[in-house]
């Protein structure tokens, strides 16, 4: 998506499967029930099959996700979190938990993990601590 339209992902990476975890799950459906009661009230539907529609399927536009995020942001009192943010704290909270790189670089869709390693190099630094504790649980005893 973008202003003005949409296109094709710029690489074969870019069309990828993310697992979902099963608290998430429920909406979609939800949502995809929801939609298919519009699209049947409705007389005049656009199904070019936009999960997220601005009514009767029209594309969203991208000023138009942003600020209902800033606004929902807002409300949740985190104004100065720009939509975007959600990927790297996606990245940022699975790294911490022990994620490993590779599958954290192939939801994101980075061409190589070398690239999820230099842009979240500062998370990883923080782990040492982690690896220190793993060695200690192995050997300290």
């Amino acid at each position: 998506m973008y202003r003005g339209g949409r296109s094709d992902p710029k690489t074969a990476r870019s069309r990828r499967r993310v697992a979902v975890p099963g608290f998430a799950v429920a909406y979609p459906a939800d949502h995809r029930r929801e939609q298919a009661e519009r699209r049947l009230a409705s007389v005049a539907w656009n199904d070019d099959g936009y999960v997220f529609d601005a009514g009767a399927g029209v594309l969203l536009s991208v000023e138009s996700v942003s600020r209902r995020f800033g606004q929902l942001a807002e409300r949740a009192g985190l104004a100065d979190i720009r939509l975007h943010d959600l990927r790297h704290g996606y990245a940022t909270r699975l790294l911490e938990r022990g994620v490993h790189p590779k599958v954290v670089s192939e939801a994101l869709g980075h061409s190589s993990i070398g690239i999820t390693l230099d842009t979240y190099s500062h998370v990883m630094s923080s782990m040492s601590q982690v690896a220190a504790d793993a060695l200690e649980e192995v050997f300290g005893k």
